[in-house]
């Protein structure tokens, strides 16, 4: 993986052991994206891994399509869902061609976030 630079780096050991603190075992969705393209899956299995810098881990299956495009992204977006969003982590957990069709999101390089239905 690469080193965090952009958003990531703005966040302070601080700030991001809060943020950290406050997740429980929540449901999230992993995102990236590899030319162009988005990729993304439901990850019940992430948690903190280091607070300076800030990194997370993430537990995906080698052979899931989105684990592929993690390696060839460099990296990946945790998204916490929130409740009420239950809809979005089934359409995430399910094969697909289109896994973003009716989610809203916002990209920046290779990250991809998931911004809510």
């Amino acid at each position: 993986m690469s080193s965090a630079s952009g958003p990531v780096a703005d966040i302070d050991g601080a700030t991001f052991r809060s943020v950290v603190g406050h997740l429980a075992t929540g449901v999230t969705v992993i995102t990236c994206a590899v030319d162009g393209k988005p990729h993304g899956m439901t990850a019940s299995s992430v948690t903190s891994l280091s607070a300076d810098p800030p990194m997370m881990l993430a537990c995906v299956n080698r052979s899931a399509p989105t684990s592929v495009a993690i390696r060839a992204a460099g990296g990946f977006v945790v998204n916490v869902l929130r409740a009420g969003q239950e809809h979005v982590a089934q359409q995430f957990a399910r094969p697909s061609d289109d896994k973003f069709a009716g989610v809203a999101t916002t990209s920046q390089g290779k990250e991809i976030r998931e911004c809510g239905r």
